[in-house]
């Protein structure tokens, strides 16, 4: 339920590193306060911008009910996880985070965009199944 772990990082001497702060955020999610959650995976993010710790953030944020604040963070979380020079292959980790945010983009109403995200992350990773689950109910309307 979370109380175990943050029971285990509350005894850790260290503490300041961006890590911390992310395992912290995730504990407070498994628990249930979005919130702290937020906030303490923001200040990983602070400390040290990581495109998978902000697509944690926007996991939280869609969770918390708040998905346009969630689209913003997985937009810059692309971004940050899009390799400079990909290979086959290393675009993976982008095509999760487009995928996700075409699941939001289609909850918040926005059928247009969520087409257009869920084919990127098929391009990207032609295996991705939430992209093409997306992409096949959009089709069936």
């Amino acid at each position: 339920d979370g109380r175990g772990a943050e029971d285990v990082l509350s005894r850790y001497p260290g503490g300041g590193e961006p890590w911390f702060g992310e395992l912290r955020g995730m504990a407070a999610a498994v628990r249930g306060d979005l919130t702290a959650a937020a906030e303490l995976l923001r200040g990983s993010l602070q400390a040290r911008p990581d495109g998978r710790v902000r697509y944690n953030l926007a996991t939280v944020l869609a969770a918390a009910g708040r998905p346009q604040e969630a689209v913003q963070e997985l937009l810059l979380a692309a971004e940050e996880l899009a390799p400079p020079a990909p290979r086959a292959g290393d675009r993976r980790q982008e095509a999760q985070v487009r995928a996700k945010l075409a699941e939001l983009l289609l909850r918040i109403g926005n059928r247009v965009a969520a087409r257009r995200e869920s084919a990127y992350a098929l391009e990207l990773d032609p295996a991705n199944g939430r992209a093409l689950l997306i992409l096949r109910t959009l089709e069936a309307e």
